[in-house]
């Protein structure tokens, strides 16, 4: 299993672009997603925090990603883009 600390969402029009790095800060996972398969991503990850670029539909992602997380111990935060 991939040991990621903390993962970056980089929201776009058809693709996303994921980048998760471990604790030292090497980076363990980066990754294109369609919107389609976000959810489904996103809910095969270890728990760690996730960071959402800050833009008008960050706000809906953050609470999709919010909903799909099945342990609710990702902690979500949206950051300035």
């Amino acid at each position: 299993m991939i040991d990621i600390a903390t993962l970056g969402v980089d929201l776009a029009k058809d693709v996303f672009h994921l980048h998760g790095v471990d604790a030292p800060g090497h980076t363990v996972l980066e990754r294109r997603v369609s919107r389609l398969k976000l959810p489904e991503v996103i809910a095969t990850l270890p728990v760690c925090l996730i960071g959402v670029e800050s833009c008008g539909g960050s706000n809906y992602w953050t609470s999709v990603i919010t909903s799909c997380v099945l342990s609710g111990a990702n902690q979500i935060q949206n950051s300035p883009s």
